[in-house]
């Protein structure tokens, strides 16, 4: 590697010394030639001598003259032989650079096939009017932009949820007055005002302290006299069901407000509401009788 260096070296120092005298040389035979190739003609000068007798006393001529033919011989004759030192200096030249390049080893170390591009270069064969760019080993390969997201229905609205059963709970007096021993009957009202059908309502009952219970009945369903509970059963939609209790007024209870209650123990699925609820309990629904004296009715 060293020795195709020197060679290559010597090779280049011996063609710029080759030039330089070209250089030389190439600038005097120009001037010459460029002379001879533009010379032209001038016109005839007249010129006069002053004597000392003051008198103009004779007058000559002079003209420039042309080359000779011989001149132009020889100029053409210089930029000929120029020419051919040129010739034979290049050719000279370009033997010696190609036998010292061809001994130096590749720097790939293996020659590679016409058309095939060495590796870490980019490719020089770019078609004309191609608008693919070059793109070097180290450069990433484009990627291409994340398609755009694809549209989709926005979710479906809930519809408006399905209708329940609304149990309405009621509880009234036949009478807003009473005398001890006489009979008050109180209604149990359970109706079904919502848009489907109760599977069943269980309604604690009550009494009035000291009223003996004299008499029950139910529409549907079944009611405990003991517990006072009572199971309505299913509901459908827009019908009600009813509890009937009949009970006696006490001795000794004039004056006084006989008040019973009624509550919802349970109602699976369906949403329960009190119409005439207790003044101390929203939960309950009330009725009540008011006992006077026998000769006050």
């Amino acid at each position: 590697m060293m020795r195709a260096k020197t060679r290559a070296g010597r090779a280049f120092a011996m063609a710029g010394v080759a030039v330089g005298a070209v250089l030389v040389a190439i600038p005097v035979t120009v001037d010459r030639a460029a002379a001879a190739s533009e010379w032209q003609p001038e016109p005839v000068t007249t010129s006069y001598e002053w004597t000392t007798s003051h008198e103009w006393t004779r007058w000559s001529s002079s003209r420039v003259s042309a080359p000779s033919r011989s001149d132009l011989t020889a100029a053409n004759d210089a930029m000929a032989d120029l020419r051919a030192q040129l010739d034979r200096m290049r050719a000279t030249l370009g033997q010696r650079l190609q036998s010292t390049l061809g001994d130096a080893p590749s720097p790939l170390g293996t020659s590679l096939p016409p058309g095939v591009t060495p590796p870490g270069l980019p490719d020089p064969a770019v078609r004309t009017g191609s608008t693919s760019a070059v793109r070097l080993p180290d450069e990433p390969a484009p990627t291409r932009p994340p398609a755009p997201p694809t549209a989709t229905r926005p979710p479906a609205r809930p519809g408006p949820p399905a209708s329940t059963a609304k149990l309405e709970l009621r509880r009234a007096a036949d009478l807003a007055q009473a005398k001890p021993g006489d009979r008050v009957t109180h209604t149990v009202t359970v109706s079904n005002s919502g848009g489907s059908e109760a599977k069943s309502a269980v309604v604690r009952n009550a009494l009035p302290a000291g009223a003996k219970p004299v008499d029950s009945k139910v529409s549907q369903g079944e009611f405990d006299a003991a517990t006072g509970v009572w199971n309505t059963g299913r509901i459908k939609a827009g019908s009600e069901v009813t509890l009937i209790l009949v009970f006696k007024v006490p001795q000794g209870a004039a004056g006084s407000e006989m008040i019973a209650r009624s509550s919802f123990v349970s109602a699976p699925g369906a949403k329960p509401v009190i119409r005439n609820a207790c003044a101390d309990d929203a939960e309950a629904a009330c009725a009540s009788t008011r006992v006077v004296e026998s000769t006050t009715r």
